[in-house]
């Protein structure tokens, strides 16, 4: 929350976004993540029974509408022997999107935060027992768990739980009741309560 605001400069009931956050060239937060997937239908099935994700839209279905493997090498790094099958974004509750991408020719990388990259998302969770529960029914696997937070992220209740979707991406279930540190420069986003 930016000190001396007033309600009326917050331009979302419930957020600290005010009014001067909207200006050329700022961030104004996480759009989405990209995750390659075997398949489509099942990683959307998996992320809605384990995260109540729901699908936004599909930007490719069933090949089409196919793009040229040159435009594909320019604009996101595919190679030439690689084609996009499908794309999807889903959502999951108050957050960022997550487009799930299928591509045909893909080759398994090196899974785990010991590897350059993107290696995980975190969910929030006010139940990271049921919410491990879920994944485990959907087909997840989880790594051992659940284990306090440390550092500035310790508190009572506070806590993380690594898990695996099916097709290896690690996800971190984490939940923070106790909050975080204070005198941060900036409070740590959450989602809000529904």
């Amino acid at each position: 929350m930016r000190v001396g605001a007033e309600p009326a400069d917050y331009l979302f009931p419930g957020t600290t976004m005010t009014k001067d956050a909207i200006k050329p060239g700022k961030v104004r937060g996480i759009d989405h993540i990209g995750i390659t997937v075997p398949d489509v239908e099942a990683a959307t099935w998996f992320l809605s029974e384990a995260f109540d994700a729901t699908i936004v839209y599909d930007t490719v279905a069933d090949g089409l509408p196919r793009r040229s493997p040159e435009d594909l090498a320019a604009t996101v790094a595919l190679n030439e022997a690689q084609r996009v099958i499908a794309t999807r974004i889903v959502r999951l509750g108050d957050g960022a999107n997550i487009e799930l991408f299928e591509i045909e020719g893909t080759v398994p990388g090196v899974h785990g935060i010991g590897a350059l990259g993107l290696q995980h998302f975190a969910v929030y969770c006010d139940d990271i027992a049921e919410v491990l529960r879920r994944v485990l029914a959907a087909g997840g696997a989880q790594l051992r768990g659940p284990n306090p937070l440390f550092g500035a992220e310790e508190g009572p209740g506070n806590a993380m739980h690594y898990v695996r979707a099916p097709w290896g991406t690690l996800i971190e279930l984490i939940s923070t009741p106790a909050g975080t540190a204070p005198g941060r420069e900036m409070n740590r986003w959450q989602p809000t309560r529904s």
